[in-house]
């Protein structure tokens, strides 16, 4: 264990950035194989053939962005007891917003109720433990 979740994640990242690297060099039938072979360790909600039908098409794939969300200027760590230390939004309607945005190019988007409602009771929870920092 070093780091924190997003130095975690970071680090999953290059894995995958490897993967799909080698992928691209490889043939279709070196793929298939591959695939086959680590299918019952893969956890996914695809199905196999899904995955088998998107074989073939991997070379016209890449990542295009990465990074956590909630995005690095709107997100802080606070410790919050038992919990440890958190990674939590700065406000949650506002990342919603952010994401829609980047995934979506939806810049109309309104957070809704729920999201309004749990991002008040993020703020109220990490309010208890930011006084004490």
């Amino acid at each position: 264990y070093v780091g924190n979740d997003f130095q975690r994640t970071a680090r999953q990242r290059e894995v995958i950035k490897a993967i799909e690297a080698q992928a691209k060099q490889t043939d279709l039938n070196t793929l298939t194989k591959a695939f086959e072979s680590a299918a019952d360790d893969i956890y996914t909600s695809l199905d196999t053939q899904d995955i088998l039908e998107l074989l073939p098409t991997v070379a016209n794939y890449r990542i295009v962005d990465e990074d956590g969300f909630p995005e690095m200027d709107m997100r802080e760590t606070v410790s919050m007891g038992a919990k440890g230390s958190c990674e939590i939004p700065v406000d949650l309607a506002s990342s919603v917003s952010w994401l829609h945005q980047f995934l979506f190019d939806d810049e109309a988007y309104v957070a809704s109720d729920t999201v309004n409602e749990i991002s008040r009771q993020i703020i109220s929870d990490a309010s208890k433990y930011r006084s004490v920092n």
